[in-house]
């Protein structure tokens, strides 16, 4: 029924259930309102658990939906809304720490999970939660709304179908004022978050630029800088990929303005991203084509992906090899800047 190579997901038996699909959500703080955006007055859905520890984000989240989540009830242990609600669907937007276990109860319940990023703490841990899901027969995607967006879309498929040659580098960068605007939270106390700016909104660059070249590290040397915060504020990457394509990566947690860029260098072209949403593709000859909206794949998002993978068999569009790479590229980043920089094999 899950075929662990392209997702984990139901196969294209799947059908959207004669009852609303029955949904419960740990954590719903401010992402989880997001998420919840997106399900407002869908009818094949209900709301029947929020789980909780913080009784003011229960009340903040119905205070924004009071009719989405009319009929669902509250809890403080997510262990008691799977036994009481038994929910057929379960998305995670907890502190994360807690995604490790919750994920694992969630597959133990036999819910379909969405679970943010990242996806957990450690590679170990990622080892351990697709090994458990393998065999679940359950629908499993990380929140990596990248993966949804148009014109990321239109160049992860376009090097899948080597419309533009191998790829020979890439450099990735990404800033916002993380530090000031996260500062006192528990995304500063390591023991919760994991690490700090890298492993947090800094994920969301590390996957965009593994899953849009499909390139493998082979290994990476990096610095990281905290300043005065207890956790990596900004981190920079020298990495070399499997076949010899090289690249860079940035992240800045502690610069006014929210910037994310990537450049792509492909044999035959340059493909050049940047936040607004602008693609350009210059080729050889140094033409610079800006792809129009009508050429690239439909925009969607990773909540109706994953009802879409539930209830129509849709493939899952960050399934959880993503977060694994994710990770392992995160810890040895991390290991290489606490050697000051030297090569660490992946």
């Amino acid at each position: 029924m899950s075929n662990l190579s392209v997702s984990i997901s139901s196969d294209s038996s799947a059908r959207t259930p004669a009852v609303p699909l029955q949904i419960g959500m740990i954590g719903v703080g401010r992402y989880a309102l997001t998420h919840l955006d997106l399900m407002e007055g869908n009818r094949s859905l209900k709301l029947v658990g929020l789980c909780d520890v913080s009784p003011a984000s229960l009340d903040r989240a119905r205070a924004a939906h009071p009719l989405l989540l009319e009929g669902a009830r509250s809890y403080s242990d997510h262990r008691r809304m799977l036994q009481v609600e038994r929910p057929d669907a379960v998305i995670i937007c907890s502190p994360h720490r807690d995604h490790y276990q919750q994920v694992a109860d969630c597959l133990d319940a036999g819910a379909h999970i969405l679970v943010e990023k990242p996806l957990v703490n450690s590679s170990a841990q990622a080892e351990e939660i697709i090994g458990k899901a393998r065999n679940a027969g359950v629908v499993v995607g990380i929140a990596y709304q990248r993966h949804a967006i148009a014109p990321l879309r239109y160049i992860h498929e376009g090097i899948r179908a080597y419309r533009w040659g191998a790829v020979k580098s890439v450099c990735a960068y990404q800033q916002e004022g993380w530090k000031a605007a996260t500062a006192g939270t528990w995304r500063h106390d390591r023991e919760i978050s994991g690490g700090g700016y890298l492993h947090d909104g800094g994920s969301h660059l590390v996957d965009l630029m593994l899953w849009t070249t499909g390139l493998k590290v082979a290994s990476v040397s990096a610095i990281q800088h905290n300043g005065d915060a207890p956790v990596d504020v900004s981190t920079v990457m020298s990495l070399r990929f499997e076949g010899g394509a090289l690249g860079s990566l940035s992240v800045m947690g502690d610069v006014p303005g929210w910037s994310q860029r990537l450049v792509i260098g492909c044999e035959q072209a340059t493909l050049v991203y940047s936040t607004d949403g602008d693609l350009q593709v210059h080729s050889r000859k140094g033409v610079v084509i800006h792809v129009r909206k009508e050429e690239m794949p439909p925009d969607t998002d990773m909540v109706t992906n994953f009802l879409n993978a539930i209830q129509k068999g849709e493939p899952i569009l960050a399934p959880l090899q993503c977060g694994l790479a994710v990770v392992r590229l995160t810890e040895a980043a991390t290991e290489s800047a606490c050697a000051q920089g030297r090569a660490v094999a992946i």
